[in-house]
């Protein structure tokens, strides 16, 4: 049959292209280490003589630490990855020209780097 889609992978083009191309650059490996750090501090934790109980200090962590500093740089890393890919490599042109919509690009850009 013409014009049938051939499974996920021809209905998201675009994400697995991304995904394929974040697995190999040094983005994800940045990511990585920016996920250590509340792990680095944790350790730190256990080591340490702690003076407030545990659930207190994960949500200091996450509330002070991890959701305003750790987690946009994560985000704006992998996106500016994503995107910045399809400049470097001059394949953007090519993606805009295609018979899609600039939303569903960048859709399924961020459903990748999601």
């Amino acid at each position: 049959m013409a014009g049938t889609t051939h499974g996920a992978r021809s209905t998201v083009p675009i994400a697995t292209l991304t995904l394929r191309q974040l697995a190999h650059g040094n983005a994800v490996r940045v990511v990585a280490l920016f996920a250590a750090v509340p792990v680095a501090f944790a350790l730190i934790y256990l080591i340490g003589q702690p003076t407030i109980d545990r659930v207190t200090f994960a949500n200091n962590l996450f509330t002070h630490g991890v959701a305003p500093t750790v987690l946009p740089l994560a985000i704006l890393i992998l996106a500016t990855s994503a995107l910045g890919n399809e400049v470097e490599d001059r394949t953007m042109v090519y993606l805009v020209l295609k018979p899609q919509t600039r939303m569903r690009i960048v859709l399924e850009k961020l459903l990748a780097v999601a």
